[in-house]
């Protein structure tokens, strides 16, 4: 009687920790810091990304600056396996962006950004973590 009790406990737990997030899970705001201590910020539909916020510093050989980007996306930036990255998304004319995250639990998420700026000669890379608000 205990073993199958046991093993009945054992199969549910096995069974719980097999659940995974939903598209819906993920879906509202998100927002955090990188790792600069600057704000990061998300939305996040059905279809995946759809408005990325994002503040930065670049120091680099010509100039050093701040800056705050926001934009939406024509087409959201799907999410595969609780993942997601766009490499060499455009900000501007010759300013590339990859950005990349994932997603730990229902209300937590983390990644990283490379922003370049070939005029400026320099290069931001910084890591960040946001909460589902």
């Amino acid at each position: 009687m205990r073993r199958a009790l046991f093993l009945a406990a054992l199969a549910a737990g096995l069974v719980a920790c097999g659940d995974s997030l939903s598209p819906e899970d993920l879906t509202g705001t998100w927002s955090g810091t990188t790792s600069q201590g600057r704000a990061v910020g998300f939305t996040v539909v059905a279809a995946g990304l759809s408005q990325v916020s994002l503040s930065y510093h670049l120091n680099g050989t010509f100039c050093s600056y701040d800056s705050d980007l926001e934009f939406t996306l024509g087409t959201p930036l799907e999410i595969i396996d609780l993942e997601f990255e766009a490499v060499n998304f455009s900000i501007g004319v010759s300013t590339p962006l990859t950005v990349s995250g994932a997603f730990t639990y229902e209300s937590e998420a983390r990644g990283s950004a490379s922003i370049s700026n070939p005029e400026c000669g320099g290069k931001a890379n910084f890591t960040w973590e946001a909460q589902k608000n």
